[in-house]
């Protein structure tokens, strides 16, 4: 019996894009998850994806502002719809996400890291001497702390930076390691349910994280490796990205011999309005191949 799999999605722009990569990821047994930013016009991406009776939306939405805690929330959302549904694997992307790795090779690295969490993880800093994600106050759901895609603290709104500058030093969660990593994993149903009671019921614990900065690279990786579920837990990036320029580049046709160097399962980010042609390219010469 084919393995169930719930791919869980963040999605912002380009429903077009987004069902195209729906439709490469569409086989047996798959279940699609999305939540679509409550900043965003959520009818055209129904409009786009009502044919596919596999996929659900999310019912509450938020807006996520770079930085913020509400993306935490809307990982949790699109999660409870996966555990509701009863999927053996959860595959966290975006909507500008696509696979480099065709649906037979995803099946057999599935099945192959089937009953292990796959996320990108470090340990973080306890050292309260300089700033840094957790050991100040971050407002980032109130206040845009990246108007332009470039994240410049200097150029954060004043108001917040005067909050952080003068509220006190934050202490550590009592009890937890703090882990840092990219956002994006693979997980079991016993995780994926994991994360959704301890949201539900450990308030504290949401509360910390609601005012650091990108809690959405954090608040998991903490939860899980502070954990028993940490001995099924490996350290592999599932999702290639370059973030070497101020946001994750956005691969363009060029960049197609690189992208098919990779063992990771999917790559970010690419963007239809800017080169189409390298998802043509990826189709014909990676998962057609």
């Amino acid at each position: 019996m084919a393995m169930k799999v719930a791919y869980i999605i963040l999605a912002h722009k380009n429903p077009l894009q987004v069902s195209r990569l729906i439709s490469r990821l569409n086989y047996e047994d798959s279940l699609f998850v999305i939540h679509v930013d409550l900043n965003t016009d959520i009818y055209p991406f129904k409009n786009e994806l009502s044919k596919y009776s596999n996929l659900y939306f999310t019912t509450k939405r938020y807006k996520t502002n770079w930085g913020g805690f509400n993306t935490v929330k809307a990982t949790i959302e699109l999660l409870k719809l996966a555990v509701e549904n009863e999927t053996e694997t959860i595959v966290f992307i975006s909507g500008q996400d696509y696979p480099i790795m065709s649906n037979n090779s995803l099946k057999q690295y599935l099945n192959n890291y089937n009953g292990k969490a796959l996320i990108e993880y470090e340990t973080g800093s306890l050292n309260k001497t300089l700033p840094n994600r957790t050991n100040r106050y971050y407002f980032a759901d109130y206040f845009k702390y990246n108007k332009t895609g470039v994240f410049d603290y200097k150029k954060v709104p004043i108001i917040p930076r005067i909050l952080t500058k003068i509220l006190p030093k934050r202490n550590f969660l009592k009890g937890f390691v703090p882990f840092v990593g990219r956002v994006w994993f693979i997980l079991p149903l016993n995780i994926a349910k994991y994360f959704v009671e301890k949201y539900n019921s450990n308030t504290t614990f949401n509360n910390f994280y609601k005012f650091t900065i990108s809690s959405d690279e954090m608040y998991f990786q903490t939860l899980l490796l502070n954990s028993h579920f940490a001995e099924n837990t490996i350290n592999l990036q599932t999702t290639y990205a370059d973030y070497n320029a101020p946001n994750p580049v956005i691969w363009k046709s060029k960049d197609l011999e690189l992208l098919k160097k990779q063992t990771t399962p999917f790559a970010r980010k690419f963007d239809t309005n800017i080169d189409e042609k390298i998802l043509d390219l990826i189709d014909k010469e990676i998962l057609n191949a």
